[in-house]
């Protein structure tokens, strides 16, 4: 606030009343400025030249200087935006996942893995340094009691996850044993892969029995026509997620 001092003011506008506490925006001779009315001095017709200002609140350079401060405060919040929005692009970019509801058999031996077919999915990683989440859930029915194998394949059906072979017992990537024909169990598996590409990635899933005795998808090997629970279809799902890790 400036001191109370004498000015002239130019091209004073004629208003009706004027009171304490109201303000206007005049040119003076040294500028344009805010003035309040608390000890204004009005002459005949509205139309003085001299009078006294009381309280002078600001100018165009300190208002010029004002705006200068905040425009320099909105930068660094715009380098937050930037960091905050790179942040984002972190983390589960893409899923993609497959149902199979219809159900599939077949005779096979421990040294014979088949593929399920309609049990896979297939993405592109959008960076070279995503990483593939797999989840496979698979319901499974067997002709007798019996240990089903599972090897998880990928692309050209390569067995890209199992575990070591050693000596005569090879190495696969999970099992399960059915104990009885009205039996019709769900496995499940998860795990991750890096591809380190971003061509297309392709997974699935191939199974065995170590008898050769039959061996179903989806239902169990007693097939009854029949509403009975027993004998119920269920569904096997494939699940594959692209995650941004950087």
């Amino acid at each position: 606030m400036a001191d109370n001092k004498n000015t002239s003011i130019k091209n004073l506008p004629q208003v009706e009343e004027i009171k304490a506490g109201d303000f206007l925006l005049v040119e003076a001779d040294n500028g344009t400025s805010i003035i309040d009315f608390e000890d204004f001095v009005l002459g005949d017709n509205n139309t003085t030249h001299g009078f006294q200002i009381s309280g002078l609140q600001t100018d165009i350079t300190g208002l010029s200087s004002s705006i200068d401060s905040v425009s320099g405060s909105i930068n660094p919040v715009k380098t937050d935006v930037a960091t905050i929005s790179a942040q984002v692009e972190k983390g589960i970019n893409q899923i993609i996942s497959t149902v199979k509801r219809d159900t599939h058999s077949v005779t096979s031996s421990e040294t014979t893995f088949t593929v399920i077919p309609d049990l896979s999915a297939a993405i592109t990683p959008t960076k070279t340094n995503s990483v593939i989440h797999i989840n496979v859930c698979c319901s499974i029915g067997c002709e007798a009691e019996a240990t089903i194998g599972f090897l998880l394949v990928k692309n050209n059906y390569d067995r890209f996850i199992r575990a070591d072979d050693a000596s005569n017992r090879q190495g696969i990537t999970f099992r399960n044993t059915n104990p009885a024909v009205e039996d019709c169990n769900i496995v499940t598996f998860t795990c991750i892969d890096h591809p380190g590409s971003t061509d297309e990635q392709t997974y699935g899933l191939a199974f065995a029995n170590h008898d050769a005795n039959d061996i179903h998808i989806n239902r169990p090997h007693s097939t009854t026509d029949t509403s009975a629970l027993d004998f119920s279809r269920v569904v096997s799902t494939f699940t594959v997620m692209e995650i941004i890790t950087g």
